[in-house]
């Protein structure tokens, strides 16, 4: 009888551990289940929704104005781009008007999203549009052939967006104008981007 009661002393330890690993194992895919579900859920990946939205208005921007041929993007924000060219002081304010934002930081949160914007060069050969390099103006403004881009050559600047990407504001020219274009104010409705 003094065996039995020794062998069974022995087995509880490994009966209690494996209850403990089973606990264990419970509460940390409790722990886990918890961490990775969020109600409030953010977009995984602004700047791949900013590159999205961005390539979309353009192509609607180029489809309207029957333009051929964009030149490359700029890095550089339309905001700096204005301060470069000092083409419209306060273009902050108005931004931040036409995009219905509460505040600055608001709007400089926005336009930091677009810092690493890919223009979906691919997608516009597919659509028979030449994406020309920004460092052959000189060159092209020397050689005006009729036949090159005889609509013309589009200049567009990152689009900037409200918070829900559903309104855009574009500003974009011809090459070689004097006269810069309107802004173009997009809403997005029916899955489509409206002027």
């Amino acid at each position: 009888m003094l065996n039995y009661y020794t062998k069974q002393l022995k087995i509880m330890p490994v009966i209690l551990r494996l209850h403990m690993i089973r606990q264990i194992s419970k509460l940390s895919c409790l722990l886990l289940f918890l961490l990775f579900s969020n109600c409030k859920q953010k977009a995984a990946h602004p700047k791949l929704d900013y590159n999205t939205k961005a390539n979309e208005v353009i192509k609607q921007l180029l489809k309207e104005e029957s333009c051929e041929c964009i030149f490359e993007i700029p890095t550089k924000s339309m905001i700096e781009m204005h301060r470069i060219e000092d083409l419209k002081p306060g273009i902050e304010n108005v931004l931040i008007k036409k995009l219905h934002l509460k505040n600055r930081k608001e709007l400089d949160s926005l336009v930091s999203i677009s810092n690493n914007f890919v223009l979906d060069t691919i997608g516009l050969k597919q659509s028979n549009i030449r994406v020309l390099p920004l460092d052959s103006i000189r060159e092209l403004a020397k050689n005006q052939d009729p036949n090159f881009c005889p609509k013309g050559i589009l200049c567009v600047r990152k689009p900037i967006f409200d918070k829900n990407y559903q309104n855009a504001v574009v500003d974009y020219g011809y090459a070689y104008m004097c006269l810069s274009s309107p802004w173009a104010i997009y809403k997005f409705e029916n899955g489509e981007w409206k002027r």
